[in-house]
């Protein structure tokens, strides 16, 4: 039964051991939720033919952290592919240098990267060098950076990182330069750098800092930044200053052509992580906004973002399924979940009052092998529920379930006991 297997295990206790190994690194929701880069990680080392991973391989965790930083940058469509997730050592991977199989050193620099850096990566903790300089990288700097005890060079120049510089990143002992010329980070320079004994070089140049150098920082022998006039610091590092949050709702900035700062604000629903950060374009500082998408939330059927929806969604499901079943692949419980989001016929929002009862009909459905038999053809088809086949309402709530078909095969789900009515 499992002895054939890759790792010696069943199927199912692998994807177990490893959605448990997995959760001392990442958030269980990032790792449940379809599409982040934690998910495709993930699915990356239970399905992949050509790497394979065992939850009890000694690198197991190193290949995931790095398989979460590529899907993060947009891997898949950037010259990375052709190098990283192919080969079943990671230390052959294009970017990376190892001692002893573990990866001391990242390097990529590539402008057809672009996305955010993973909090994930401060867990790789024999790194030595993180190099991302002249890419398309957003977000803040994850302050998990400053776990990182043997980090000697901190790169991140030219990209569109936001945000504060860490203060978390004074722990690192062994750091020995800091370059992040050439951001969008905001705020002040934290006094915890002048905590690093090795520090050598400091450069903040073209930034949003506001403040003074401070005075902790004076043995620093090489210190190179610029401030920026707090009124432009302010316009471009605070979210009152774009659009408000009225009555529960976001609007999002409508720039007239992006040439003044100002323009109009129009409704939007959702929040100000829905985000994106436009570049410096030729234009000068005046193009330089933040403006929501309207697309990426507005035009969802539930009006919520996706994200949202994934989290929304993910939290109801486990008040009657077990998380882990949710988050394991192939499962009744993931096939319904993932049915829910992912069908274009039947679009199910988290503030539904049905959200439930479909969801539990659909991991009968695939509980009993639904997909392969005569139940296809009106299951999980259309809209309302209280139209598929064998199943009986009163004012939209199921009350009967009658099947009977040799055709069906599988197990009575747990869930069932659920509907209450």
């Amino acid at each position: 039964k499992f002895c054939s297997y890759p790792c010696n295990i069943s199927p199912e206790q692998r994807q177990t051991d490893t959605i448990n190994l997995l959760e001392t690194v990442s958030d269980p929701i990032l790792l449940a939720t379809i599409n982040t880069p934690q998910n495709k990680a993930f699915t990356f080392l239970l399905d992949d033919d050509d790497v394979v991973v065992c939850p009890q391989d000694d690198n197991v965790l190193q290949i995931y952290i790095l398989a979460v930083l590529f899907f993060s940058m947009n891997g898949p469509t950037s010259s990375l592919s052709l190098s990283w997730l192919v080969t079943a050592n990671e230390c052959d991977w294009v970017g990376l240098e190892c001692a002893d199989d573990v990866v001391t050193t990242i390097t990529i620099d590539s402008r057809d990267l672009t996305g955010t850096i993973p909090s994930e990566l401060g867990k790789l903790q024999n790194l030595e060098k993180i190099d991302f300089f002249d890419s398309n990288l957003f977000g803040p700097i994850p302050s998990e950076l400053g776990q990182i005890q043997s980090l000697r060079s901190l790169s991140l120049e030219d990209n569109f990182l936001s945000g504060p510089v860490p203060s978390e990143l004074g722990k690192l002992q062994n750091l020995e330069g800091i370059s992040l010329n050439n951001n969008q980070l905001c705020g002040i320079i934290p006094t915890e750098l002048g905590q690093i004994p090795s520090l050598i070089v400091l450069q903040l140049q073209g930034n949003f800092i506001t403040g003074t150098l401070p005075t902790e920082l004076d043995d620093i022998p090489v210190v190179v930044f610029t401030l920026s006039t707090s009124d432009i610091a302010d316009f471009f590092c605070s979210n009152d200053n774009f659009c408000p949050s009225v009555d529960g709702k976001r609007y999002f900035c409508n720039f007239d052509d992006g040439v003044d700062v100002g323009g109009s604000c129009e409704e939007c629903v959702g929040s100000t992580e829905d985000c994106l950060f436009q570049g410096l374009p030729p234009g000068g500082i005046n193009n330089c906004f933040e403006v929501c998408d309207p697309t990426k939330f507005c035009s969802d059927p539930c009006n919520i973002s996706p994200e949202q929806r994934q989290t929304d969604t993910i939290n109801l499901l486990e008040t009657v399924s077990d998380p882990i079943l949710l988050a394991t692949i192939n499962t009744p419980q993931n096939k319904a979940f993932t049915f829910l989001l992912d069908d274009d016929d039947v679009v199910v929002c988290p503030q539904d009052d049905n959200v439930l009862q479909i969801y539990i009909l659909a991991v009968l459905f695939f509980s009993m092998n639904g997909p392969t038999s005569s139940l296809s053809l009106s299951w999980l088809v259309t809209a309302n529920e209280c139209d598929w086949v064998g199943l009986e309402c009163a004012d939209d709530v199921v009350t009967t379930i009658t099947i009977d078909s040799r055709d069906l095969t599988g197990t009575i789900p747990s869930e069932l006991g659920k509907l209450q009515n």
